[in-house]
């Protein structure tokens, strides 16, 4: 079990989802946090272009066959993240994957999960896109792929007696309990420093400054709305093999994926948001990106990760025995 190779990552479940659900606060309160830009930062992908209005798109999204989705993907780099090259044709990262395994935040409704395998394979082929390869045969992995997914809901309904919480989705924000949830669910949708705003904008709340705050720019009303609402997603959060061999936890790079849940089934939603949202994988996104695909565009299918004339020249290594896969 990789738990057992590497004890500095053993805790890495609960970590990841204190800093869920703490959100950093302390972190917020003190001032926004600016990744430093790289001067061979590979280039970002775009978004893809929104896709044509169909008229199913009037239906309820849990009766259409091919629904769309609401995404938001953020990667952000540590300074040890930065400081590393990025992947290249010659030169690929390999990796050895680690499934952390389903989290329920917030209220639990329980969700029918994807197939682990089938989870694993879409990892695989969004990360083999951008250059990585996991770790098999002669191959000695530099890094370890941690990932967590599962849904984040509200801890509670909004009261119907409260007509501000009703109308904004936000819930009683006096209970400290729904606060924390609240801005938990905004920094996995737009991070810190979305969030940060959004405490700023939250004190003036009585004074109707939410609005503008949604109206500031053309991703913010779109990231609110994910923040207000019950989500699906995925966190990759990437390690340095060798530290962790040492007993260290070397972080280099996070990637969160989200989308609403109304109307869509676990089973089939993680999977699409994977292989929607993996293109961003291990790239500086700057910020948020928010895009609306289709559940089912792109590759979808599953089978062996491989990107045909991406590697020409696999460098010989000396063979080792790889982690058994988790199920």
């Amino acid at each position: 079990m990789l738990a057992a190779r590497f004890p500095a990552l053993a805790g890495a479940s609960e970590t990841l989802n204190r800093r869920i659900k703490v959100s950093l606060i302390v972190g917020l309160l003190a001032g926004p946090w600016r990744p430093v830009a790289r001067a061979d930062d590979p280039p970002k992908s775009p978004p893809p272009a929104a896709s044509h209005f169909h008229l199913a798109d009037l239906l309820p999204r849990g009766v259409q066959k091919n629904p769309q989705l609401n995404l938001s993907v953020i990667t952000e780099f540590t300074p040890a993240g930065k400081a590393l090259p990025p992947p290249t044709r010659n030169k690929p990262i390999y990796y050895t994957l680690w499934d952390g395994g389903m989290a329920e935040e917030g209220e639990v409704l329980g969700e029918h999960p994807p197939p682990l395998e089938k989870l694993a394979q879409v990892m695989e082929r969004a990360l083999a896109s951008n250059g990585y390869r996991r770790a098999v045969e002669a191959a000695i992995p530099t890094v370890i792929v941690y990932y967590r997914w599962g849904s984040f809901n509200h801890l509670f309904a909004p009261d119907p007696r409260d007509d501000r919480a009703l109308s904004d989705g936000m819930g009683d924000l006096n209970d400290p309990q729904q606060l924390m949830n609240l801005l938990a669910r905004s920094e996995l949708v737009g991070g810190r420093k979305f969030t940060t705003d959004l405490v700023a904008a939250l004190n003036n709340r009585a004074a109707d400054n939410l609005d503008f705050f949604r109206l500031r720019d053309e991703r913010t009303g779109p990231l609110l709305t994910l923040a207000v609402s019950d989500l699906y997603f995925l966190v990759a959060q990437v390690y340095d093999y060798e530290s962790a061999q040492h007993g260290k936890k070397k972080l280099l790079w996070t990637t969160k994926i989200s989308t609403d849940s109304l109307g869509l089934a676990m089973r089939d939603a993680l999977p699409a948001i994977v292989t929607q949202g993996g293109r961003y994988f291990g790239q500086d996104t700057g910020g948020p990106v928010v895009f609306h695909p289709r559940m089912y565009e792109g590759h979808v299918e599953i089978g062996d990760a491989e990107v045909k004339g991406y590697i020409d020249n696999p460098p010989p290594a000396q063979r080792i025995p790889v982690p058994a896969r988790k199920h």
